[in-house]
């Protein structure tokens, strides 16, 4: 498996995933173990290392990373 690294705005999108999925999986359960949310969340990543979005091209960062 490749390592998966992601910026801020990709990990707050998969967190709201995450967060969905689990409501609609405790809406139709009625409980979400630490597993079961464990679980989604291998599951999402995965996903998203296998398809990452676009790259953009690169942008000049400064000293201080501005």
């Amino acid at each position: 498996m490749s390592a998966g690294y992601f910026d801020s705005e990709q990990l707050s999108a998969l967190y709201k995933e995450l967060d969905r999925e689990c409501a609609e999986l405790a809406r139709e359960c009625g409980y979400v173990s630490a597993a079961q949310r464990n679980e989604i969340a291998a599951r999402l990543l995965e996903a998203a290392r296998k398809n990452p979005p676009p790259r953009s091209p690169l942008s000049v960062i400064g000293p201080h990373g501005t």
